[in-house]
């Protein structure tokens, strides 16, 4: 299997994939739409019969770090590892570890300028969400860039809450290239952690996102022996965690979850997970609900009906009943075994006026006869048949009410959940109730019509030939032979053949009446006075009933004096007076009906009152997402629409009013579950979204936002630039997140509301408030209109909502936004400095100014504003680099990552040979003054530019060199004494020297290279800096600190040479790093004020 890409981030948005490839997502409306068309390819197949518990493994962090690598060695999979920029947004592999299952995600490198912050923010929260075991991979130093990856993390912290099954993993630091500080290493990264928590306090990343679980885990570097046997580290921290419980218990459920947070995070959708995947699970069941009480099954297919399932687990349900249940008798025992309750059509379901309606079509109930008959052998009376009809109906009722309880049992309190218990019994009591026959005399004979009761109007039908199949008494009495009784099925009276010796034949004197037999039974040839008489024992009245609206006749005795006639039904016909329901009056009484509007059936019913208690019951979110071009008068570009239109719901009362009840006791409650909340009614100006925090709450507002559909951008230019984008002022703000654009906005910046006091014709007195101000900009559109200025913390707290962004954030966000002038600050590669006063603040008198300077150092400007930065003066350097080109040189164990070194010289050299390159560039913004001489070393030296200047500097003669011979640092050292020698009047000089093996303690060459120091010329003190790169070789190390230590002992009291030291580099990316950190270490301090 290979790696499959599942999602990416793009335009501030999380771009869901689908089987790796792209697919147009706009037309999805609903979480559980998406969620259901997202799909992993291959790897679905083996996740959704997978049994075995699932540890989700992830690598992120700083780019080109080696994460892929080193998660292919952990885990054995093939991601992408070559160097550069690899791994695209987030990719996918699953291996099967005998009775575990892992599944690999390799992330993109955070931090990039191909990435924002919310695109890293939200990569980074998915990763949180559905990890285990999250390995962080960073530089052996926590960097700025380390530091703001982390403030990106910090973004997310909040956004994805409300489930035991997400957030479950730690967050492993994987310090990468450790060669002997181990403790101090992980020490600093400890101490960096805790800074963090201390500022965020609760809402920290670590405690949000990984409850606290975070380790620190010092590495050593590639190639080393150690690399490879730290892993076992690794693996028992995995091994923790699927020990610990904390993993998905199978496939199935890491897709459901997986799935689930992708829609969410595509669709920006902030609402708590938990109450999601309640919704869905309650929407599956009622999709489901219809098949399971038609065929007792989820869904019926053309390869057969699909079983019950525990749809969080997807096992099949099985309803354990009692083996010596007797409740149940002989006949409909028998069918019963014989006819399985899943797959079995005993009704229809339709959905009518929102509603779902249970029927049994006269063809259906025809069939399942059939079925029973077929069974029986047609051995069943009409009575037992309905025994087996109710047996059925009770069958089902017990098992679909099990397979429900079976899956919302952890949800049982909600009151979503018991309302669709509610519904379940309802269809099921209806399909009890309609899985009756008519029991109506057949038109055709006299047996039970076996139509399902309240069949439209016409013929009843017994379901049979109508013909009585029994054979004629009176042939069996007079001859003993055996001829079939001509009469209809279900005659009353003896069986008769018709023949003319038997009876009378006459047609009967009652035979207007109804329940007549049709023709007289007397002897042939009976008295004249006595009436022709059927076999009928009772003749009925046969007048219409008595109940108006009623079409059936009177049934009793025709020679029975009464005033009313009555027919053969004994209930009132009237349907439930109660609100909706479908189900008869329960009062066993035919003419209850007359004049009564008040009838009840004997079912309970659901409350259709609305919740009672304060406050909103649910906030329900109808999401939109479309794609859409943002065309403004400066700029164009494309960003995920997401209307997000809130509604306050107020549920209806989920409790059961009792049977021929109107009213249960108590109050209208939408749910039953423990500290049920009811929620504030307040929304985000600027985002339209609810807060969610609990009705008539103390203190601020709060929630997590949404795009920012009910604002406009104003400026008092004619472009407003937010980080890459451009908005022309009245252009809405609907392409950014309430938070996010804070964070993109930056350090102090301002919120502008309308002037409240203008509008009232009064004079604005919102000065005199902190954080707030009258605006003297003429901010357009309108510019003409007033308005007043907010800054950062004071517009949150004049919506009353609490502040979405970090405490790092807001911090920055409250402080002075005005730049220091000075030229160093806008050279590439340099960060700016900023004021380190208060947004707003007043201008630092003279006075004032050298009191902050010497309480907090750093320069004031004319202006009045204070700068923590010194402006290093820097002094001229004559830097002598001495490259070893021995044959170990030509190693190619690790490569240069820049062109065209690459190319020309992939090996150890040319990684040499990059580094002196990035020492050049960054010394040249500092001193254009400097002097570089370039020398090679083995067994002899080649000599390169001497004396060059700076700005001078090319690569033409670095491309020439190859490696050979071996290492000679005697050599190397007597062959720059002269130049050193040479260094300009003015400038220190400076000696790096790299080499990757080992040579001799040059003492001799050393002794020289001082020797004038020793002397007592201090101004020809010496820097010299060893590199050793790769490191590993220990002789060649205690050689090259030796060459430092002897280097120290001669600068004496000097300051720039004191600072001569050794380092090891493991690979091209630190080299470069730790000759432009020997570069920037050239400067040194100076103060002094500049002007503003």
């Amino acid at each position: 299997m290979v790696p499959l890409q599942i999602a990416r981030a793009e335009n501030e948005s999380f771009v869901i994939l689908k089987d790796g490839l792209r697919e147009d997502v706009a037309d999805f409306t609903h979480l559980s739409e998406l969620s259901g068309f997202i799909s992993f390819g291959l790897y679905e197949l083996i996740l959704e019969t997978n049994e075995n518990p699932v540890v989700v493994i992830s690598s992120m962090g700083k780019q080109s770090t080696g994460k892929s690598y080193m998660l292919n060695h952990l885990a054995g999979t093939c991601f992408d590892s070559s160097g550069g920029r690899c791994t695209d947004g987030i990719w996918m592999m699953v291996r099967e570890f005998e009775d575990v299952t892992y599944v690999l995600l390799d992330f993109e490198g955070l931090g990039s300028f191909e990435r924002s912050a919310q695109e890293d923010m939200l990569l980074s929260v998915f990763n949180a969400a559905i990890s285990h075991v999250s390995l962080f991979r960073t530089e052996n130093r926590l960097d700025s860039d380390t530091a703001n990856i982390f403030s990106r993390m910090q973004q997310g912290a909040k956004l994805i809450q409300g489930d035991d099954e997400l957030f479950n993993g730690m967050f492993q630091i994987v310090v990468k290239d450790v060669v002997s500080d181990a403790k101090e290493v992980a020490q600093e990264f400890k101490q960096k952690i805790q800074h963090i928590i201390a500022r965020d306090k609760e809402d920290n990343f670590f405690l949000r996102l990984y409850q606290g679980r975070v380790g620190i885990l010092p590495f050593p570097a590639l190639g080393r022996s150690e690399f490879y046997r730290e892993f076992n580290s690794l693996t028992s921290k995995v091994q923790a965690v699927q020990e610990s419980g904390r993993c998905f218990e199978t496939g199935r459920q890491f897709m459901r979850n997986t799935k689930l947070l992708m829609a969410k995070m595509a669709m920006r959708d902030w609402t708590p997970t938990d109450q999601n995947k309640i919704k869905m699970l309650l929407a599956s069941l009622s999709d489901c609900l219809p098949a399971a009480v038609m065929a007792g099954c989820m869904a019926m297919t053309e390869d057969g009906p699909t079983p019950l399932l525990h749809l969080r687990s997807n096992k099949t349900f099985t309803l354990v009943q009692d083996a010596h249940d007797t409740s149940t008798e002989e006949p409909a025992n028998k069918v019963l075994s014989a006819l399985a309750d899943e797959g079995l059509l005993l009704a229809k379901v339709i959905e009518r006026d929102g509603c779902h309606e249970v029927q049994v079509p006269c063809e259906l109930m025809a069939d399942l006869i059939a079925k029973v008959r077929e069974i029986a052998r047609n051995a069943l009376t009409a009575d037992e048949i309905l025994q087996v009809l109710n047996a059925l109906s009770d069958r089902r009722q017990k098992r679909i009410v099990a397979w429900l309880e079976a899956n919302i049992q952890h949800i049982a309190q909600e009151g979503d959940a018991q309302r669709l218990m509610m519904q379940t019994k309802t269809m099921l009591a209806r399909l009890h109730q309609q899985l009756r026959v008519c029991s109506m005399t057949c038109t055709e004979c006299r047996l039970p019509c076996m139509l399902p009761v309240g069949h439209a109007e016409g013929a009843h039908d017994c379901g049979t030939d109508h013909r009585c199949h029994s054979f004629c008494k009176y042939c069996q009495e007079m001859s003993g032979s055996a001829s079939v009784c001509t009469l209809v099925a279900g005659h009353s009276g003896q069986h008769d053949c018709g023949h003319a010796s038997h009876t009378c034949g006459h047609e009967c004197s009652l035979s207007s009446r109804g329940n007549c037999g049709g023709r007289c039974v007397l002897k042939p040839g009976h008295s004249p006075d006595e009436a022709h008489m059927c076999g009928s024992s009772r003749h009925h009245c046969g007048k219409p009933c008595s109940l108006t609206g009623c079409s059936h006749t009177c049934v009793l005795p025709h020679d029975l004096m009464h005033d009313r006639c009555e027919c053969h039904i004994i209930v009132c016909p009237n349907k439930c007076s109660f609100p909706k329901c479908s189900f008869m009056c329960s009062v066993q009484d035919h003419f209850h009906a007359e004049g009564k509007s008040d009838c009840m059936c004997d079912q309970p019913h659901q409350c259709p009152h609305e919740c009672e208690a304060p406050g909103i019951c649910e906030i329900y979110s109808e999401l939109v997402m479309k794609k859409e071009k943002f065309t403004g008068k400066h700029d164009e570009f494309d960003y995920d629409s997401i209307e997000t239109e809130q509604n306050g719901v107020r549920k209806t009362c989920c409790k059961v009013i009792p049977a021929k009840s109107r009213e249960h006791e108590g109050s209208h409650i939408h749910s039953t579950t423990e500290n049920l909340v009811h929620y504030c009614d307040a929304k985000c100006p600027t985002c339209g979204y609810y807060c969610t925090l609990p009705w008539e709450h103390s203190g601020e507002h709060d929630t997590r936002h949404g795009n920012m559909r009910r604002t406009y951008f104003v400026s008092d230019q004619d472009v407003f630039k937010l980080g890459s984008r451009k908005y022309a002022p009245s252009e809405s703000g609907v392409a950014e997140m309430c938070n996010m654009y804070c964070h993109r906005a930056g350090r102090g910046h301002t919120h502008v509301k309308l002037c409240a006091d203008y509008s009232k014709n009064q004079l604005c007195c919102i000065s005199a408030m902190p954080g707030r101000r009258h605006s003297q900009r003429r901010y357009k559109p309108n510019p003409e209109v007033p308005k007043d200025e907010f800054t950062h913390a004071a517009f949150w707290e004049s919506i009353a909502f609490k502040d979405p962004c970090s405490n790092e954030d807001q911090e920055i966000f409250g402080k002075c936004n005005h730049r220091c002038p000075h030229e160093s600050h806008t050279k590439d590669g340099e960060h700016p400095s900023f004021c380190t006063l208060p947004l707003w603040h007043s201008p630092l008198s003279a006075e004032e100014s050298q009191r902050h300077v010497a309480q907090h150092g750093g320069i004031v400007s004319a202006d009045g504003h204070h700068f923590s930065c010194s402006h290093k003066k820097s002094v001229p350097v004559h830097t002598i680099f001495l490259i070893d080109s021995s044959g170990s040189m030509g190693y190619q164990d690790v490569l240069p990552q820049t062109l065209p070194w690459r190319q020309s010289h992939p090996n150890r050299l040319g990684c040499a040979i990059a580094a002196v390159q990035s020492f050049v560039e960054k010394r040249l913004h500092s001193s254009a003054e400097d002097r570089v001489s370039l020398l090679a070393f083995n067994t002899q030296v080649q000599k390169g530019p001497l004396l060059l200047p700076i700005a001078d500097f090319n690569d033409t003669w670095l491309r020439t060199l190859q490696p050979g011979y071996q290492t000679c640092f005697e050599t190397a050292i007597s062959a720059i004494i002269p130049h050193v020698a040479q260094t300009p009047t003015g400038h220190r000089c400076m000696i790096v020297l790299l080499s990757d093996g080992w040579a001799p303690f040059p003492a001799t060459s050393l002794g020289r290279l001082f020797a004038p120091v020793r002397g007592g010329s201090s101004s020809q003190a010496l820097r010299l800096h060893t590199v050793q790169f790769p490191p590993g070789d220990a002789q060649g190390k205690s050689v090259l600190t030796q060459i430092v230590a002897t280097a120290k002992r001669s600068a004496g009291q000097d300051d720039f040479a004191s600072k001569s030291s050794y380092m090891e580099s493991v690979d091209g990316i630190t080299l470069q790093e730790a000759f432009m950190g020997i570069a920037e270490s050239l400067s040194s301090a100076a103060g002094g004020l500049i002007s503003g």
